[in-house]
């Protein structure tokens, strides 16, 4: 297989596939941002793995630089609207339990 320029072997697409359509209007915003978290960061250890056995793979690292860029802008977004992400990137202890629990998000 031949990687043109801008091309990863590696298949990753963003979006939510015509099946979850259902299941993502009955989520709320902060579980959509997760779930695009989620998403990200997973396909970030994928690359990851793959990077483990190809090094020198200039396509998969800049995918890997694309990828962290844009979990570093969802993780902002999502600690502006809801509070820190993880107890490491909270300000106090009392910062980190103010907000709901999850069995308290409606």
């Amino acid at each position: 297989m031949v990687l043109r320029q801008g091309q990863c072997s590696l298949p990753y697409t963003n979006h939510f596939s015509v099946l979850n359509v259902q299941v993502a209007k009955m989520m709320t915003e902060r579980d959509i941002l997760l779930k695009k978290l989620s998403s990200v960061a997973f396909a970030m250890f994928e690359i990851r793995l793959f990077l483990d056995t190809h090094p020198d793979s200039t396509d998969a690292m800049a995918k890997f630089d694309d990828l962290n860029d844009k979990y570093v802008k969802l993780k902002e977004k999502f600690e502006d609207e809801y509070g820190p992400l993880l107890s490491k990137d909270a300000d106090s202890p009392v910062q980190w339990i103010k907000g709901p629990w999850p069995w308290e998000v409606q």
